[in-house]
């Protein structure tokens, strides 16, 4: 269906205004985006309720009284209203695909669903109670799409752009209103524009700003959890350096496969206890998945982002120490070892490689081979993408961790050595 079938011509009483003068056709195509773009720009909705005021002090004054601040923008703003008001019209016909999204849809009353958020407040001045509605009775307040069927019912689209622009050009001019001008009907007017105001902002905060607001928390949410994750992983590798940890896997893998009893360290004990560490990293591993945005593969690679460098500087790097390069990735593994995690989950689920290393820790410190069984080609598999799955985390650890880090330490100290 069409934008221009939703207004038929027996609609419109005045021929000389046609819909195409106020609204695009892009605008007619999405009239909620007018919704946002009024109340997300210059206004907000105290000041649009002051432009109201001074609109409708202005058509009782015999000399030019105009809103906002000049002329100019007092036509702008007039403009912006009947961007508005047929905004409203168009959500309000039934013929319109967007009607259903809230005729019918009580939303539960709520600060949240008539204050924005004190971050978006726009001065010390204002508290929440200058932005609560103050002409909307309860039903408008919870369906504000009941206050605009209203609005079109009393006055049709043309008869209020009409008004509106008979207001502005009062205003603007040197007389007051016509003396055949009903001052009843005008505050009545003039309530119903306040109405409008309110209900189409309560639309811009339930369908736009909270939602925004929704998708930003979740957002934070996300990078907190990464962040997380990231601290237990980098605690991972302090405890237990890239060389030490692939001891370990690959004394697993050793003694998984060996009747004799293997472990690495100082006792069986100490070997036991870094089980419980691996299963803490695959975890962590699990919800990086999760919550973060895997960057662009597509970097540089230089020697910092391979290997971790000294402590405290980041260009005097330990190229002689091979043993933090992976051995295990390959050159395409290396530069996008988020790849890496993907297929390690792809290959078993995280219940099934803590159940592996359950059955391997234990294998390695028995005398006897009490676990008979067969071995298939998924098993030794599994072992080779343990340790490639420990060397794309540590990879991740220092380019996503590590290195953000040094740079700031690094970019810190310069700018205290220039002070």
């Amino acid at each position: 269906m069409k934008p221009q079938d939703f207004l038929k011509p027996e609609e419109v009483k005045n021929p000389l205004l046609k819909i195409s003068e106020i609204l695009t056709m892009e605008e007619k195509n999405n009239p909620f985006e007018i919704f946002k773009d009024f109340f997300r720009y210059d206004y907000s909705i105290i000041d649009w309720r002051d432009n109201l005021q001074a609109l409708f002090l202005g058509i009782a004054r015999d000399s030019p009284y105009h809103m906002s601040d000049d002329p100019a923008k007092h036509l702008s703003c007039i403009s912006e209203f009947e961007k508005l008001i047929a905004a409203g019209y168009y959500l309000s016909t039934p013929r319109s695909p967007n009607r259903d999204l809230f005729l019918g849809k009580a939303s539960e009353v709520d600060e949240a669903n008539l204050v924005p958020p004190s971050i978006l407040t726009i001065g010390d001045k204002w508290t929440n109670l200058h932005f609560l509605p103050r002409f909307l009775d309860k039903k408008e307040i919870l369906n504000p799409m009941i206050c605009i069927e209203d609005f079109f019912r009393l006055q049709d689209l043309n008869e209020w752009v009409e008004i509106l622009r008979k207001w502005s050009n009062t205003c603007l001019s040197e007389q007051t209103f016509n003396s055949t001008w009903q001052y009843d009907d005008i505050i009545i007017d003039f309530n119903q524009f306040n109405k409008l105001l309110e209900a189409s902002f309560l639309i811009y905060l339930r369908e736009f700003l909270l939602a925004e607001m929704d998708e930003a928390a979740r957002r934070i949410e996300k990078e907190k959890r990464v962040e997380e994750e990231l601290v237990k992983i980098r605690w991972f590798f302090s405890t237990y350096p890239i060389a030490w940890s692939r001891t370990i896997l690959k004394t697993l893998k050793e003694g998984f496969f060996s009747s004799d009893v293997k472990y690495a360290g100082g006792s069986p004990g100490e070997f036991m206890h870094s089980k419980c560490f691996i299963i803490d990293l695959i975890n962590s591993a699990d919800l990086l998945l999760k919550h973060m945005v895997v960057p662009d593969p597509t970097i540089n690679l230089e020697a910092c982002h391979v290997f971790i460098p000294k402590e405290g500087n980041l260009f005097q790097i330990e190229l002689n120490d091979v043993e933090q390069y992976p051995h295990h990735l390959t050159g395409e593994e290396i530069v996008d070892p988020f790849q890496v995690l993907f297929s390690f989950f792809k290959l078993s689920s995280k219940e099934g490689w803590e159940d592996l290393l359950d059955l391997a820790y234990i294998d390695c410190l028995s005398e006897y081979d009490l676990l008979e069984r067969t071995f298939d080609d998924k098993t030794f598999i599994q072992f080779d993408y343990l340790l490639k799955f420990l060397e794309a985390c540590h990879l991740i650890y220092i380019r996503e961790y590590l290195l953000p880090r040094m740079e700031e330490e690094s970019s810190n100290n310069c700018r205290g050595s220039d002070s």
